[in-house]
């Protein structure tokens, strides 16, 4: 056959195996592992609704973060302060519902607070201009620190009560 003849024609679909790939399907067979491996040990505990729920409360914001973690990947970039934004988030979010009395305030204010950081950041970075894992490896610093003074490095109890309980019919890890 001749080039000619070939180029007509549609490839055919990769193979479920090949779509996936070799190093994915691994780690899912890993998964498969530890699944067998953990059920066996403690079946009385492992597959139990409760537990069920909390490992997947546990995970989810992990999930959240790695899939803004990707988008900032696969732009090139790379944000080595994610997690002490969050805990700045956060301390901001206890603080905030601590002084006003209301969750919907500290959780915009939260909010506010991640998006003033991950700004600074991208000021930082696009105006500077630094290196992102330069910029963002020194605002990790300084924004984890920030989160410790806020409470005078002392952990955040106002949202205790609230978050050991079933908020709107949602579980939550303490809660379960």
């Amino acid at each position: 056959m001749t080039d000619t003849a070939t180029a007509g024609r549609e490839r055919a679909p990769a193979s479920l195996f090949g779509r996936i790939g070799a190093q994915n399907i691994s780690l899912l067979i890993a998964l498969v592992v530890l699944l067998a491996i953990f059920g066996v040990l403690r079946p009385d505990v492992f597959f139990t609704p409760r537990n069920l729920i909390n490992i997947g409360l546990a995970v989810t914001i992990l999930g959240i973060l790695a899939m803004a973690q990707t988008v900032v990947i696969v732009s090139g970039g790379l944000d080595i302060s994610v997690g002490s934004i969050v805990g700045l988030s956060t301390m901001v979010l206890a603080v905030a519902a601590q002084e006003t009395g209301s969750i919907p305030a500290g959780i915009l204010a939260g909010l506010l607070a991640g998006l003033l950081a991950g700004a600074v950041n991208g000021l930082i970075i696009v105006y500077g201009p630094v290196n992102a894992v330069i910029a963002t490896l020194g605002t990790m610093s300084a924004f984890r620190g920030l989160a410790y003074l806020m409470n005078n490095g002392t952990p955040a109890t106002a949202c205790a009560r609230w978050a050991s309980a079933r908020c709107s019919g949602c579980p939550s890890p303490s809660g379960c």
